[in-house]
C-alpha cells in the first residue's frame, strides 16, 4: 500500500502545497478502520466550476494579453480625463487608475483603463479623435497560449493522480494508511486550485485589455506683434522700471556685502600701508 502511494505521488504531483480549506481527516471506527465511505464523496475533488473554467478556452485559440500606451495633446486635461472615463465605461470596461500632477505649472494626467479585447481598437481610435495631437502611440501583446496549455496538462495529470488516490483511500485497511492517503489528496487539491487560479487569471487578462493614456495640455505659442502693435511705449516703460528696480536691488545687496566684509579687507590693507611707509622712510634715512 505505501509503495503504491509513493509511486503515485512521484508521478502525478510536484512539490506539495498545503491547502487551508482542506476538510478534516476521517475518524476511525471501533474496528480500527478509517471511515473511508464518507470521505470519498466529499473528499478533495476538483469543483465543476473550476473544471468548466479551465476547459472553456480551447488551446487552439490564441490567448493574447493586449496593451496600449498613448501620449495625447488635449485642449483641457480635466475634460480629457472625463472623456477617457466615458470611453472605458461605454465599451464595458472601467478605470484602473488615474493620476494627475503639475509639471512646469501645467496639469498632466495619466489614466489607465481596462476594456474588453473586442473593443480595444475602437477605444484607441476614440482616444485619437479626442486629442489635438497624438504625440506617441505604442501597442503590444503577450502570447500566453503555451503557458495555458501547459497548465491544462498539469491539471489533467493531477486529476488522474487524485482519482487513483481516491481509489486507494477506499481500499485503506488502517487509520494510518487512510491518513497518509488523505494527506496526499489534500496536497493534490491545493496544487489543482493554484493552477486553476493561474489559468483563470490568464483568461481574464486576455479578455480585458489595458490602455494607458498620458494627457498633456496644448502649448501656448507666444504672440508676435507686427506693424503698429510692434511698438508699445507703456510696455517698454514698465520693463525699464522693472530693470531699474532690479539694478537698485543688486547695488543695495552689493553695498551690504561690502560693509559686512570690509573689516577683513581694511585691516590687512592698513597694516600693509604701515609696513610700506616704514620701509619707505627707512630707505630714505639710509641714503
Amino acid at each position: 500500500m505505501l509503495l503504491s502511494i509513493l509511486t503515485l505521488v512521484a508521478v502525478g504531483c510536484a512539490a506539495p502545497l498545503p491547502s487551508s480549506a482542506a476538510p478534516s481527516p476521517p475518524s476511525a471506527d471501533a474496528g480500527g478502520r478509517g471511515a473511508v465511505s464518507s470521505v470519498s464523496p466529499g473528499g478533495p475533488q476538483v469543483s465543476p466550476g473550476a473544471k468548466n473554467e479551465a476547459a472553456s478556452t480551447a488551446v487552439g485559440d490564441r490567448l493574447i494579453i493586449k496593451t496600449g500606451t498613448l501620449t495625447l495633446i488635449v485642449k483641457s486635461v480635466q475634460e480629457g480625463i472625463g472623456t477617457v472615463t466615458n470611453i472605458a465605461t461605454g465599451a464595458g470596461g472601467y478605470v484602473l487608475s488615474s493620476n494627475a500632477r503639475y509639471e512646469a505649472e501645467k496639469l498632466v494626467a495619466t489614466v489607465s483603463i481596462k476594456v474588453p479585447v473586442t473593443g480595444f481598437e475602437s477605444c484607441l481610435e476614440k482616444m485619437r479623435q479626442m486629442a489635438v495631437e497624438v504625440r506617441s502611440e505604442n501597442t503590444g501583446g503577450q502570447d500566453v497560449t503555451e503557458e495555458y496549455a501547459d497548465l491544462e496538462a498539469q491539471v489533467r495529470n493531477l486529476q488522474a493522480t487524485e482519482k487513483q488516490l481516491l481509489n486507494l483511500l477506499d481500499r485503506a485497511q488502517t487509520v494510518e494508511d487512510t491518513l497518509k492517503v488523505y494527506d496526499q489528496l489534500t496536497n493534490i487539491r491545493g496544487q489543482i486550485e493554484r493552477i486553476n487560479g493561474r489559468m483563470s487569471y490568464l483568461q481574464k487578462s486576455a479578455a480585458m485589455s489595458t490602455i494607458t493614456a498620458t494627457l498633456r495640455p496644448v502649448e501656448e505659442k507666444p504672440v508676435v506683434k507686427t506693424g503698429k502693435e510692434a511698438w508699445a511705449p507703456l510696455d517698454t516703460l514698465r520693463d525699464a522700471g522693472r530693470t531699474f528696480l532690479s539694478l537698485l536691488q543688486v547695488l543695495g545687496d552689493l553695498s551690504i556685502w561690502l560693509v559686512v566684509f570690509s573689516p577683513f579687507v581694511l585691516v590687512p590693507a592698513f597694516f600693509l600701508w604701515l609696513l610700506w611707509r616704514w620701509t619707505h622712510r627707512r630707505g630714505k634715512g639710509v641714503k
